[in-house]
Order: C-alpha cells, then sequence, then structure tokens
C-alpha cells in the first residue's frame, strides 16, 4: 500500500518565494493547496545556498545536501534567500 505520492522540482528557485504553494499546484484537490502536506524533503544544492524551513535558516553544506525524515516535520514554507538552481524532491 502506498504510502504517500512523490514530487520533485528541478528548477532555479527564486529568492524570497515560498515554494510550497507552487510545489502544491496539481497535486493539491484543494484550489488553495491547504491540503498539501509535505511529509518528507530532500534538497540538493550548491554550497552555501541559504533558504528557511518553516522560519529556520539553513545554509547548505559541502555535500550539497539536505534531507528531513519521513513525517519528522511538517513543511509548511520553503524560501531561497537568492536565487539558486536546486533539486527538490518531497513525498506527500
Amino acid at each position: 500500500m502506498a504510502r504517500g505520492k512523490l514530487g520533485s522540482y528541478v528548477e532555479t528557485a527564486p529568492a524570497n518565494v515560498d515554494l510550497v504553494p507552487i510545489l502544491a499546484v496539481g497535486r493539491s484537490s484543494s484550489p488553495k493547496g491547504t491540503d498539501f502536506n509535505i511529509r518528507k524533503i530532500a534538497i540538493a544544492a550548491n554550497e552555501g545556498v541559504t533558504f528557511r524551513l518553516n522560519g529556520e535558516t539553513f545554509v547548505m553544506t559541502a555535500s550539497g545536501m539536505f534531507e528531513t525524515a519521513e513525517d519528522q516535520i511538517e513543511v509548511r514554507s520553503l524560501i531561497f534567500e537568492g536565487d539558486a538552481a536546486v533539486n527538490i524532491r518531497f513525498l506527500y
């Protein structure tokens, strides 16, 4: 039995734009995406890229990877502080 659905975003994330509503497009049954819940997220980006996840600031390490465990947090917002080429995979 499926535990969720996978989604991806491989683009340049625009600076200071919350990506969660963008990720919800076409994946939510609610027009405003209120039923969209990211259960796990993995982000690949260049070292030094700064982003805010639920208001907490993170700086991408030399590994270029950031990942949460499944159901560890509810991703409510994801904002990059500058335009950044990213590869985001998420379970919802």
